[in-house]
């Protein structure tokens, strides 16, 4: 039987395009030929900025996003345009130092673009930089004079404003699509890859691969429900509630990652501490969880986990054996919970109107160092241009100064920047026999009106402009219609000069080549490097978490964590097969996200029962030696025994306090036996020892030489004058 012939995914794209890529298309065109159609009405002498102004409000067609995107390039277009003129007020005289200045303020642009997970904040950053750098290089190439310097200032920010407007005009009129539809999708895409992975904690195999796969798919699909936050609160009242939604979504996601570490090390690594006890409602759970993942009707999977959540809240939790159990009993009602949660939490996402929900944003982490090497390259690209431009006299070298900084500003935190710049590489190299025939050719021997110029010259663009529909084929399309109408350059005054087209398009790859470069030599710090200042940040944050940020510290700690995770996982691939299997960076990254939200439920249930200044001390301090003992783990040193002590201190507060019943300290005791065990295993305690410290620690014999969690020995939590110590 013959094969079916495929087409390859890529192509498919253009060659069978769908109605939505089509109609998309359509829009851009109609975008594009009105913002250059205006800029020549008035004359501008440059009209085709407002075309490649139109071509970047194209990458995300959403509304909301056209919306937020087209605001903050008008803004930047302001800021820069502003900039670019003080640049030239104080160095108009002197180039050289004008364009040390713009070396400067590109670099501060890039580096504060890198400080945001806010992909429309970060293009907003690139607009301040390619606008004051064409303000300042333009006005620079002629002979500059007050009058002539604010013309092209104003007419810079005119163009690039005028292809903002139209561009959003025409998202929101033409067959408008809104972002809320884009994350009702990734909202049931993050709920189908959560329950996956819960599935496969919950699997007694030892999956670590698809497991630790899961987990990353699952915490992409957070990240993109979290780009859609932003600009859905332009798409009407419901937006901001949508949002909200979205949020807690993301958040209790993210928790439920945290909370299956536990029964996970519970079930592949302990399977003897689930007796006869606890295998039925292990096995409930799994079985309930598979049930949900494989049900599509999102009422139905509600009624199947409350239905769960009853048989586990009425579980006997008196004929649990060990306090390990009763952790175990209460992870998994925490679990069932969050699962409930985030089920509510994406119908909120659908039905914004009906039910509200209240969530905060996610709160990310800054790596400095990363952000100054992004500034550092982008700053590099644009001096080495500049110095070629000046010394060889090239006139369009000056567009290397402009495209190339964009691309790197945008493109710097994308999780393979490098590729991305591949795919721009061969779009610029499409475009030049394309540019050629159409701009050197066809539009040279077609009548000169803007009709015949649209239909010529826009033909090329349209299929371009169905790849910016699909994310495998964006970067190809957006480097080809970006250097096809640098070449063509339509205008009032067209020359159809084949040689400066091609001279165009030529500077434009050299630059993109450049930049690759740039990317291959300007690296990030090695993995070993990061994967120190990450566990060092991680470690920190747990030891400041109740001090630092009081009501919302669950969330502000899982935004931080899941952006470690994600870089840690990045990092592993570097490493040499010796070197992973000694340090698993995820699983570090994972036990840091539990840990600090065993740091978070611990000091809540300490502050509900006993609130008293001595008790909030000693938690204070049980959470900084167990920091301190997870940086220690880290680096392969079994240093807990700070850790162990205060341990000690806290269980002998609340049995002394007679206001926690005998299950509250089971489950405390169960939670600190748990935390060394797992502190050692990620020191690389060995197998043996690590037997042997469950053999001492679970014993019920009062001779074990390992100090039970109930010493009489331990001093008080004063000073040396006797007063207590004062509230963390």
């Amino acid at each position: 039987m013959a094969e079916t012939f495929k087409l390859n995914p890529k192509l498919a794209v253009f060659l069978t395009p769908t109605p939505f890529a089509l109609t998309f298309a359509l829009k851009g065109i109609i975008a594009m030929a009105l913002a250059l159609y205006v800029s020549m009405l008035m004359d501008f002498d440059r009209p085709y900025w407002a075309m490649i102004s139109a071509v970047f409000l194209q990458i995300r067609p959403e509304s909301g996003q056209v919306i937020e995107k087209g605001m903050f390039q008008l803004l930047g277009t302001i800021v820069g345009g502003g900039i670019g003129l003080l640049v030239l007020a104080l160095f108009v005289q002197a180039p050289a130092l004008a364009l040390a200045t713009l070396s400067m303020l590109v670099f501060v642009c890039a580096t504060l673009s890198a400080m945001t997970h806010n992909f429309n904040v970060t293009y907003f950053c690139a607009m301040i930089a390619a606008t004051m750098i064409l303000v300042v290089v333009i006005s620079v190439a002629s002979t500059p004079t007050s009058n002539s310097i604010f013309e092209v200032a104003v007419q810079r920010v005119s163009e690039i404003g005028i292809g903002s407007i139209c561009a959003t005009l025409v998202s929101m009129l033409l067959w408008p699509v809104r972002v809320r539809q884009a994350m009702v999708l990734h909202a049931n895409d993050v709920i189908d890859k959560a329950l996956a992975s819960v599935e496969l904690h919950l699997d007694p195999e030892d999956k670590r691969t698809e497991r630790h796969a899961s987990l990353l798919d699952a915490i992409e699909s957070v990240m993109l429900l979290e780009a859609d936050t932003s600009p859905v609160i332009y798409e009407g009242p419901t937006g901001p509630g949508r949002a909200r939604a979205a949020h807690l979504l993301s958040q209790r996601t993210l928790s439920l990652i945290a909370e299956m570490q536990v029964l996970g090390h519970f079930i592949r690594e302990h399977p003897d501490w689930i007796d006869d006890v606890v295998s039925p409602l292990m096995d409930d759970l799994r079985n309930s969880v598979r049930q949900a993942k494989a049900e599509q009707d999102h009422l139905a999977r509600r009624e199947l986990l409350v239905a769960l959540r009853k048989r586990v809240n009425a579980f006997d939790v008196s004929r649990l054996n060990t306090a390990l159990q009763h952790r175990a009993v209460q992870v998994i009602q925490e679990v069932v919970q969050l699962m409930l949660v985030m089920l509510d939490a994406r119908s909120a996402v659908e039905n914004a109107e009906s039910l509200r929900l209240k969530a905060v944003r996610i709160s990310r982490h800054h790596d400095v160092l990363l952000s100054v090497i992004i500034g550092l390259r982008s700053s590099l690209m644009f001096a080495l241009a500049s110095i070629l431009w000046i010394s060889s006299g090239w006139d369009t070298a000056f567009l290397m100064m402009v495209m190339p900084v964009i691309f790197s500003v945008m493109f710097a935190s994308f999780p393979a920047p490098t590729m991305i710049i591949r795919f721009l590489i061969v779009g610029t190299v499409a475009a030049l026999p394309v540019g050629i025939l159409f701009g050197g050719v066809l539009l040279a021997n077609a009548p000169r009106d803007f009709e015949m110029l649209i239909m010529v010259f826009g033909a090329p663009l349209f299929v371009a402009l169905m790849g910016f529909t699909n994310r495998m084929t964006l970067a190809y399309s957006l480097g080809f219609c970006l250097t096809y109408i640098i070449m063509t350059l339509p205008g009032n005054t067209m020359t159809f000069d084949v040689v400066g087209s091609v001279e165009r398009g030529l500077t434009v790859l050299i630059g993109v080549i450049v930049l690759h470069t740039l990317f291959r030599l300007v690296v990030e710090p090695n993995a070993l490097i990061m994967r120190r200042r990450l566990i060092s940040a991680t470690a920190t944050d747990i030891s400041e978490l109740s001090a630092t940020r009081p009501d919302d510290v669950e969330e502000w700690f899982n935004g931080r964590m899941f952006g470690r995770i994600q870089r840690l996982a990045r990092y592993e691939n570097n490493l040499s097969d010796r070197q992973r299997s000694r340090r698993n960076l995820i699983e570090q990254g994972l036990l840091g996200l539990n840990l600090g939200h065993v740091v978070i439920k611990q000091a809540r249930r300490l502050s509900m029962v006993d609130d008293q200044p001595r008790m909030r001390v000693a938690m204070r301090r049980w959470q900084q030696s167990l920091a301190q003992s997870y940086q220690a783990s880290a680096w392969g040193v079994a240093d807990d025994q700070e850790f162990l002590r205060h341990s000690r201190l806290i269980y002998r507060l609340m049995r002394d306090s007679g206001q926690f019943e005998s299950g509250q300290l089971k489950q405390f005791e169960g939670l600190c036996y748990r935390l060394l065990l797992s502190l050692r295993r990620n020191a690389g305690v060995s197998e043996d020892q690590i037997q042997e410290l469950e053999t001492r620690l679970l014993s019920d014999e009062p001779n074990v030489s390992e100090p039970s969690l109930d010493p009489d020995n331990d001093r008080d939590l004063t000073g040396d004058d006797g007063r207590e110590e004062p509230r963390a």
